[in-house]
């Protein structure tokens, strides 16, 4: 078990930092000049008041922001303590071996891990499509007001987060009580040691 450092905690907090500038800059550079565009090109769209527009900019934006700082953390915990804890050999070692689990697991089961490791990912992205796809939907309605499709796409976009925070926190759970069941024991050392003897000298030599 590695003990993590006030160092290591706070380069993994820039590292998410930068991971969301680079969202924000990506999501606003994108959804900013579209809805310029469609404001030009489309008199629908120029029929929209302009709060909804704005805030059409921030739901983009919001999602790539975290999207891209969940990515950077996931590959910083990757990378960092991968290398650290295990050698060049031992990592390869590794990725056969989850190649070979992939070939194994059950669909099911691949949904589920996909579930628990990008679940802010699919929540912030499940929201911006309820909401687009409940808009879509809404604003043929010619008889409410643009407030009131307004207040309707809201509620859906809800109900469709809860129903997906629901539903990856049910996968998270039960990947936790699988895995407290089937705890894996790290062996690697042991493999390690096999095949380099001498570190087994040199340790009993260090320890005498």
């Amino acid at each position: 078990m590695k003990i993590v450092t006030k160092e290591e905690i706070e380069e993994f907090d820039k590292v998410t930092r930068v991971g969301a500038a680079k969202g924000l800059a990506l999501g606003l550079g994108t959804s900013l000049p579209l809805s310029v565009l469609a404001h030009r090109i489309s008199p629908t769209y120029r029929a929209i008041p302009l709060p909804l527009k704005a805030f059409g900019v921030v739901m983009l934006t919001s999602a790539t922001t975290v999207i891209w700082a969940e990515r950077a953390g996931i590959n910083y915990d990757r990378e960092r303590y991968s290398q650290s804890l295990y050698g060049s050999e031992e990592l390869e070692r590794q990725r056969q071996a989850e190649k070979e689990k992939e070939k194994q697991i059950k669909t099911m089961d691949k949904l589920k891990e996909g579930l628990s490791d990008h679940r802010y990912s699919i929540i912030v992205g499940g929201w911006a499509a309820a909401m687009a796809g409940a808009w879509a939907y809404i604003s043929r309605d010619k008889y409410m007001t643009t407030s009131q499709k307004i207040v309707q796409v809201r509620m859906w976009a809800q109900g469709a987060t809860i129903a997906m925070i629901i539903g990856t926190a049910f996968a998270a759970q039960s990947e936790r009580t699988k895995l407290k069941e089937h705890k894996p024991v790290d062996h690697s050392w042991m493999t390690q040691l096999k095949e380099n003897p001498e570190q087994s000298s040199i340790q009993k030599v260090t320890t005498a």
